[in-house]
């Protein structure tokens, strides 16, 4: 099993430009989000889930529904953005190894007198999950742990490049990794694709996303951030084509 830990960002400026309605109205666009990424997924392959307000957590069967997941999740997200008035997602993540499938978060109370007061605990992968998204990564980016990174994996996700292929799932060389995230942690490029006219699009639409944020300071770092991950991808797409000469 696997956690999928996502967050949206930016909900902070959105309560102080529209208050509480538009932070309400932001976390149901993110639910219907995450509803259309899950569409044909199985009860088997997401046994069990939590939305709440701007974070989704789910469960997977393995790194390959994760991975299959956020991939979706982010494009859509990513497409809803067509002109400088629309609202703009962006989203972070991690997905992290958890040992069996166990409840995602438990109940409790106080004991005595004040046991109308109710304790929620979460799983410890599932904190580790939080922890690792909120470790001071920017950008629109997912973080997997290398444990879950199998040739199984690897094959099932990697894109021809002439004879060679382009894995998307690499550590970074521009992009940070704070603190404990320096090992043992990789980014999952899902920008990757496999259809060069689409990798134009998200390209062209990137360079889009980064000029409109430019009039709110905390979404441009964001943005720019991501720029840097696309760009990164992109550098591995080239050297790649130099080499096989496709």
């Amino acid at each position: 099993m696997v956690i999928l830990y996502i967050d949206m960002l930016g909900v902070r400026s959105l309560w102080h430009t529209g208050g509480r309605p538009a932070a309400e109205e932001a976390f149901k666009h993110f639910w219907n989000l995450v509803a259309a990424s899950l569409k044909g997924e199985t009860s088997e392959a997401i046994p069990q889930g939590i939305l709440e307000s701007d974070a989704a957590v789910l469960m997977c069967q393995s790194a390959s529904v994760a991975a299959r997941v956020c991939q979706k999740l982010y494009r859509i997200a990513f497409e809803k953005s067509k002109i400088a008035d629309d609202d703009r997602i962006w989203l972070r993540g991690a997905i992290i190894p958890a040992p069996q499938l166990t409840a995602l978060r438990s109940e409790t109370s106080f004991s005595g007198p004040l046991n109308q007061i109710k304790i929620f605990e979460y799983a410890d992968e599932l904190l580790d999950a939080i922890a690792v998204e909120k470790s001071g990564i920017k950008g629109m980016r997912i973080i997997i742990d290398d444990s879950l990174i199998t040739s199984s994996l690897i094959t099932e996700f990697r894109i021809p490049v002439g004879e060679l292929f382009f894995i998307p799932f690499r550590h970074l060389t521009n992009s940070t990794y704070p603190g404990r995230l320096k090992n043992g942690f990789q980014d999952y490029l899902w920008m990757a694709s496999r259809s060069e006219e689409e990798w134009t699009h998200y390209s062209i639409l990137m360079a889009s996303r980064l000029r409109w944020a430019a009039q709110n300071d905390e979404e441009f770092l964001q943005a720019a951030a991501t720029q840097v991950v696309f760009h990164e991808c992109a550098a591995i797409f080239t050297s790649l084509v130099k080499r096989t000469g496709a």
